[in-house]
């Protein structure tokens, strides 16, 4: 094996296990204080060669299921993180 294959090895090796740690709890719906709720979204969803705001946008969706689910409207919290933090609001009315 040549030292520049080597060195492919590696790279790819190092992106591999970056990915793997940068992964735990993505796309999970996280109870992080009382009512208030995280779903993590992976360093690569915000970025346009992946997709864009596609990783944003389905955890948004996520947790408007979870919302739904317990009968209430998602709310979502303005974080500066790319994490979706959210809350559950009022009880959804028939009809609404």
């Amino acid at each position: 094996m040549s030292v520049s294959n080597v060195y492919l090895v590696v790279l790819i090796a190092t992106l591999l296990a970056g990915c793997a740690t940068a992964s735990s709890g993505v796309g999970q719906v996280k109870e992080i204080e009382p009512g208030t709720y995280k779903i993590g979204v992976g360093a690569a969803g915000n970025s346009v060669l992946i997709g864009g705001n596609d990783a944003s946008n389905a955890a948004v969706e996520q947790a408007g299921q979870y919302c739904r689910a317990k009968g209430q409207k998602l709310v979502v919290v303005p974080t500066s993180g790319r994490d979706v933090t959210f809350r559950c609001g009022d009880a959804v009315k028939p009809g609404e």
